[in-house]
């Protein structure tokens, strides 16, 4: 899907749960900020890595930071440059300029837990309609390696946290996977440690569970994805900072990826 096609379908989603009349004041507000849509042009198809995040912050005490209702402001990965974008980018280098990024969301909010997941609780389907686009713009940008960064919302993949596996109950976007060790992945890069496994787990994507609540279910049968983790970007511990894969494991995660 091109920038232009998805920034499209988002707004004909806004434009049905605007006419459906089902919206509660703090959804209306939120989404009167209007959206923000990643935008991948110039990204190879099978580019190794994808950045994925859950939704865009907002900050109203900001200047520069204006609402734009039922419009989509493009967002660039690799031209990001603020103190929070600086870090996320310095983690991986030079990497950044050939990388693919998506938030999952392109609802503009900061505090995720506290306001967007509970402004949108009971909206699954306004939910659901959004991430369908999502997923259908991700799998055709057919990244090697989703790097999952917000650990709270691994559940939107399918996928439990701290390395428990599928969710067969509330699928979301249902990928089947298989847990990545160094038995069954002999060729690993040194760098993915049993540590770094244990404490980031990484995934085979094999397909998609089976189950008629999963999204996309008529649409995608087959994915085009191959690996995910579950990641974080920081920690306030010093200590476990120096736990992240550092610049140059990432250039020879790539690498690995590119065989």
């Amino acid at each position: 899907m091109e920038f232009e096609e998805i920034k499209q379908a988002y707004l004909d989603i806004d434009r049905i749960i605007h006419n459906t009349g089902s919206l509660t004041p703090e959804m209306k507000e939120i989404l009167s900020r209007g959206y923000v849509c990643c935008d991948n042009t110039g990204i190879e198809k099978g580019v190794p890595i994808m950045l994925t995040g859950i939704n865009p912050s907002y900050n109203e005490k900001d200047k520069d930071t204006k609402k734009c209702p039922h419009s989509v402001i493009p967002f660039v990965f690799k031209s990001a440059s603020n103190r929070f974008w600086t870090e996320k980018k310095r983690q991986f280098g030079d990497l950044t300029d050939s990388m693919a990024y998506f938030d999952l969301f392109p609802i503009r909010e900061t505090k995720h837990k506290e306001i967007f997941e509970k402004s949108f609780l009971y909206a699954n389907g306004i939910r659901g309609r959004i991430l369908e686009i999502t997923q259908r713009a991700i799998e055709d940008i057919a990244p090697k390696l989703i790097v999952h960064t917000n650990r709270g919302s691994m559940f939107y993949w399918g996928i439990k946290t701290y390395g428990r596996g599928e969710d067969h109950i509330n699928p979301w976007m249902g990928y089947s996977v298989e847990r990545v060790t160094r038995s069954n992945t002999p060729d690993l890069p040194k760098c993915c440690t049993k540590e770094h496994l244990n404490r980031f787990p990484l995934y085979r994507i094999v397909g998609f569970v089976d189950s008629e609540k999963r999204i996309n279910n008529a649409v995608l049968k087959k994915s085009n994805l191959t690996y995910l983790m579950e990641y974080v970007m920081q920690y306030r511990n010093e200590e476990y900072r120096k736990r992240l894969y550092s610049s140059e494991n990432w250039k020879e995660i790539w690498n690995w990826l590119k065989k």
